[in-house]
């Protein structure tokens, strides 16, 4: 995939939904299931979404799920900012828009949320509690 310059579009929330993998799967298989970590470090671009609405489209589960991976090989977790990048600026390239969305910086669309905590400083279980205060789009407060 990444020779190819093939995109991963990954739902990290099926991390912790997918409770019957075990039981489809069996013990040996399970270990594999969602390599997230092992695609980052493979150079894969990975891009994050929910799958909505088959998952809840909240993307702080998918990030706790993409981090905690519940019953799942932990050495398969990704940090909080491959997970946030995975949310936010590998989506903007994946679509063709990286040149104005999913960073802030000089120039681009000043697309945002305010948060009511900071997703670096927060413990595994804390990251699903993060609520959206406010939410930008090119600039503008639009809730």
């Amino acid at each position: 995939m990444q020779r190819f310059g093939i995109i991963a579009s990954v739902q990290p929330r099926f991390v912790y939904s997918d409770y019957w993998a075990s039981e489809r799967l069996g013990a040996g298989r399970l270990s594999q299931l969602y390599p997230f970590a092992s695609m980052s470090k493979a150079g894969i671009m990975l891009t994050a979404g929910s799958d909505c609405p088959v998952e809840d489209p909240n993307p702080f589960e998918g990030i706790w799920s993409a981090i905690a991976r519940p019953g799942l090989d932990q050495k398969e977790r990704l940090t909080v900012g491959e997970s946030l990048v995975a949310y936010t600026k590998n989506p903007a390239y994946a679509c063709f828009s990286e040149g104005f969305r999913g960073t802030l910086s000089p120039g681009y669309a000043a697309d945002m949320v305010v948060l009511d905590g900071d997703p670096y400083e927060s413990n595994v279980e804390s990251l699903r509690k993060i609520r959206v205060l406010r939410t930008i789009i090119a600039g503008k407060v639009v809730s």
